[in-house]
């Protein structure tokens, strides 16, 4: 135990396993009061995949991905929202001795309708940005990935630039803590300057890559199990699939906000978090 009469330093980075688990936890127990709220975004996002779908059919199949990145913007605003909530409920919960209770949603979810959709809007944002950056490297990657296949060689310059694009991607995606500074009125540029290497990119990864492997893996793989081979499914069941997606995509995006809002209270509320 620290001793009352030592300074409590703040920890520079985030527990992340301890994040990921309270961050569910705070989901699951106030489940009743949030699954209601989770029916447009994960009915937007339904319609935005099999809107998508028809685009990138056979006789579509030379859509960009500047197009894919516009029609799915709806989809990710009411997702903002949603996760805007739950970043701000988190973040306005008082502080707690017991680092280990989950955050109850207890406040009126509706007083700071301007900081929850500014945060929706930085969702936006980092979303378009980050899907058109995807974008890119599969560009890159994918005549790559055929000339490895023809056994053909494969260009330096290729190489290089895939590389120099992954490294910038792995350090840009310390800005998926954007929304939640905005929620939480944070100095924007303060924290960034103040986790300029690598170190904050590392954390935020995990936590992105563990909730979007464990949703895939309890609801996403076993809905596109049940549906087998796409040319064989019926449209049925490829809208149920779809439908599995949404409802996975909204609650690991949700448990990713709420994760890595927790890391943030535990690097500057001195570990009471």
């Amino acid at each position: 135990m620290t001793s009352p009469n030592l300074p409590q330093t703040q920890p520079r980075y985030f527990e992340i396993l301890r994040a990921l688990q309270k961050g569910g936890m705070s989901l699951w127990l106030n489940r009743k009061s949030l699954m209601p709220m989770t029916l447009v975004p994960v009915i937007v996002t339904f319609l935005t995949l099999m809107i998508m779908r028809t685009l990138t059919g056979d006789e579509n199949a030379d859509i960009s991905y500047f197009v894919m990145a516009m029609v799915q913007i709806p989809a990710d605003f009411v997702v903002g929202i949603f996760c805007a909530l739950v970043v701000f409920i988190i973040m306005s919960a008082p502080k707690k001795d017991d680092k280990d209770k989950p955050v109850m949603f207890t406040l009126n979810i509706l007083e700071r309708k301007d900081l929850i959709l500014a945060g929706a809007i930085a969702h936006v944002v980092i979303s378009y940005l980050s899907g058109g950056f995807y974008g890119g490297l599969l560009l890159i990657f994918e005549p790559m990935q055929q000339a490895a296949a023809e056994t053909q060689q494969v260009s330096g310059a290729s190489m290089f630039l895939l590389g120099t694009l992954m490294a910038v991607f792995f350090y840009a995606i310390r800005f998926l803590m954007l929304p939640i500074l905005v929620v939480a009125q944070m100095d924007i540029k303060g924290f960034y300057r103040a986790h300029m290497g690598y170190g904050l990119s590392l954390p935020v990864f995990l936590v992105k890559a563990a909730t979007a492997m464990v949703v895939g893996f309890f609801i996403m793989f076993p809905a596109a199990a049940v549906m087998g081979t796409e040319g064989d499914a019926t449209p049925i069941q490829m809208a149920l699939v779809d439908f599995a997606v949404a409802f996975g995509n909204v609650i690991a995006v949700a448990w990713a906000y709420a994760a890595l809002a927790i890391g943030l209270r535990q690097m500057t509320d001195k570990g009471q978090s």
